[in-house]
């Protein structure tokens, strides 16, 4: 994360490395974020 200005971390509770399975309205909310703060900057 160090590497790339814009970059965060979210930690999605009680999932592990399938998340889009375990938490999947949780990580599309994330990515929803995501994709909006890259739109307006």
């Amino acid at each position: 994360m160090p590497r790339i200005a814009s970059a965060g971390l979210h930690v999605l509770p009680g999932t592990g490395h399938l998340s889009p399975l375990e938490a999947p309205l949780a990580l599309a909310s994330a990515l929803r974020d995501f994709v909006a703060e890259l739109e307006s900057a």
